[in-house]
């Protein structure tokens, strides 16, 4: 008896001892053919479906995470970013998401059993080798300029930020759109040139010119993802690979995207950043750790470009609300 005691004591530490936090293993699979050094776990992308067809990679290894025992604390979220600090601590540009790595569990007591299921996540590790990558250290100047670009963006969808405010008017009343202003902000009821989408231009001014430039856009929900990647694409084509990127897709939200975006489950988010100080933002959804994020969730598609905040004013009055 004093046997079967002692077996249920230790039982007892080991499972307190794992109660919390998830566990991973990684498996190499290939040797990387590019140099892999060590880089933040934000800086790995995550991918749920595939990668964009325009970035080669070749895979390095597998990951799987997964709750600690059945009692753990961590979730979804929690289990992801042990994937993602996994991948970082070897050096993976990226992981592809391929599935479930759930464990059932059970134990047996005076008799009777018990069966849990342990959450987890599979993922292969990737290493891009035709792209510059999330993080990388690269300049504006190296961005591909193919279409005859400017190394910087001067704005968007017909509207520039050197633009007065009655040439952004004259701009946008000759599209055919209407023009009002309220407050601080100026708005045009769509875009003054073909950017991709339809929807309302936002244009803030700051002294003599437009600190930041909005376009947001609802385009139906079966083109939420293809309208996102395409205009991913298209800037990508003028500035090169996006400094950040964010996103989060989960399997059980590919038929019911908007859904899941408006539960903060699921958000794009691409951002550009360039020597100048200016800025390209191309977002869906919003983050779950954005303050305030779930009083204002919606499935719009916003694409934001922001020029360097002039020294004499304050950032809370160059900003628009995303």
């Amino acid at each position: 008896m004093r046997g079967a005691v002692a077996i249920i004591l230790t039982l007892g530490l080991a499972v307190a001892g794992s109660a919390c936090g998830s566990t991973v293993e990684y498996t190499e699979t290939n040797a990387p053919s590019v140099e892999a050094s060590s880089r933040r776990p934000e800086d790995v992308e995550v991918f749920t479906t595939q990668v964009p067809a325009d970035r080669s990679y070749e895979e390095v290894g597998i990951i799987e995470a997964r709750q600690a025992s059945p009692v753990s604390g961590d979730g979804q979220s929690e289990i992801i970013a042990e994937l993602r600090a996994s991948a970082a601590e070897r050096g993976c540009h990226g992981i592809i998401i391929t599935g479930s790595a759930n464990e059932v569990v059970g134990s047996v007591s005076d008799g009777s059993g018990s069966v849990g299921t342990l959450k987890g996540y599979r993922a292969t590790c990737i290493m891009f080798t035709g792209t510059a990558s999330k993080g990388a250290a690269t300049t504006v100047g190296a961005a591909p300029e193919a279409e005859g670009g400017p190394a910087s963006p001067t704005g968007v969808a017909g509207f520039e930020f050197a633009m007065t405010t009655a040439a952004a008017r004259s701009a946008c009343e000759a599209a055919g759109h209407t023009w009002t202003e309220k407050a601080k902000v100026a708005a045009c009821s769509g875009p003054a040139e073909n950017v991709g989408v339809s929807g309302t231009v936002q244009l803030l001014p700051c002294h003599d010119a437009f600190c930041q430039i909005l376009v947001t856009s609802e385009p139906d929900e079966g083109e939420l993802i293809s309208t996102v990647t395409g205009l991913k694409q298209a800037i990508e084509k003028r500035y090169g690979a996006p400094a950040t990127a964010n996103t989060a897709v989960p399997q059980d939200c590919r038929e019911t995207i908007a859904e899941c975006v408006d539960q903060q489950r699921a958000y794009l988010e691409y951002i550009w950043t360039f020597e100048n100080g200016h800025s390209v933002k191309l977002r869906l959804g919003k983050r779950p750790d954005e303050a305030g994020a779930a009083s204002g969730a919606d499935h719009k598609l916003r694409l934001l470009y922001t020029r360097r905040v002039p020294a004499k004013m304050r950032a809370e009055d160059s900003s628009l609300a995303l």
